[in-house]
């Protein structure tokens, strides 16, 4: 998964991290 690439993370990574922070918790 790209997802977890550094550059892509940091960018569009944040968006999708908050949603799927949300899920996790």
């Amino acid at each position: 998964l790209q997802m977890f690439d550094s550059n892509h993370y940091r960018d569009e990574g944040k968006s999708l991290w908050a949603e799927i922070d949300e899920t996790i918790h």
